[in-house]
């Protein structure tokens, strides 16, 4: 009997100090189970305030939007710096498969090239992305490739030109296609006496084309055209807007570009 009673008696005295070690564990418990919680909210906070600060960095560098930028006399490597800005969140905006230090060099290109040609640098990124929506991989309907949609056979003759060496594939090259639109687009720009909108016209539908359609006259002797006799209207009409288009290639381009100036300078140019 006193054995039994004395297991009894240890049985219960364990059971005392389980409950009392278990009381006692219970504030322990409850301090991680706080100091975890704490601590993902600290996490937490921290990856938000990183995502804003992270957002708000991208908005100042590459959406800076300085609507006097015109009349001040900015120096080439800050208008450069501006462009680049600029154009870097138009692409990205937009949808592209350029990395970003294909972008910079893209952008770098786009500009050194618009000043040695004169032509504006943001009608070279307004015609990338109306030909291909700034992807470099993109394959037209009757094997135009590349950024700017260039066929290979015209490709091939312009990078000659260009005085670049003709290989299979240049149209993928984002850095030898977009030198290959330059000297393209310089070519027609001095056919159509710097006139943009036929130069864009003949880029797309050809330059026999353009000059057909708008019954533009041609000094036999001199190959000199007569802008001015062409008929703007007759060649949209019947190159586009009789074939279903709603609008001409020329004014897709152009109106992107003017979609470009009121963001930046807040007013058409």
């Amino acid at each position: 009997m006193n054995e039994i009673k004395n297991q009894k008696k240890s049985t219960i005295t364990k059971l005392i100090k389980s409950n009392v070690n278990f009381k006692l564990c219970i504030p322990i418990i409850v301090g991680c189970f706080s100091f975890v919680i704490l601590s993902l909210l600290i996490i937490l906070l921290g990856i938000r305030f990183y995502a804003l600060e992270k957002a708000r960095w991208y908005q100042e560098r590459y959406y800076f939007i300085d609507q006097m930028d015109k009349k001040r006399n900015y120096t080439v490597k800050q208008q450069k710096e501006q462009f680049q800005k600029r154009a870097f969140g138009i692409i990205k905006e937009n949808g592209t498969t350029l990395t970003v230090k294909e972008i910079e060099k893209y952008t770098s290109l786009v500009f050194d090239l618009s000043q040695e040609y004169d032509i504006d640098p943001y009608l070279s990124i307004s015609a990338a992305f109306v030909e291909s929506s700034f992807n470099k991989n993109k394959i037209g309907d009757i094997g135009e490739r590349g950024l700017y949609q260039f066929r290979p056979t015209t490709a091939e003759e312009i990078s000659y030109k260009a005085g670049i060496k003709y290989y299979n594939g240049i149209e993928y090259n984002v850095q030898h296609i977009t030198k290959l639109w330059f000297e393209y687009m310089d070519l027609l720009l001095n056919r159509f006496n710097r006139h943009i909108e036929y130069a864009l016209l003949a880029y797309n539908c050809g330059a026999s084309n353009t000059i057909k359609y708008s019954n533009m006259e041609i000094n036999n002797k001199m190959g000199i055209l007569n802008i001015k006799s062409g008929n703007l209207k007759a060649l949209k009409k019947i190159i586009y807007y009789n074939n279903g288009y709603k609008i001409a290639y020329s004014d897709k381009v152009l109106n992107f570009k003017t979609q470009m100036e009121k963001k930046f300078y807040g007013k058409e140019n």
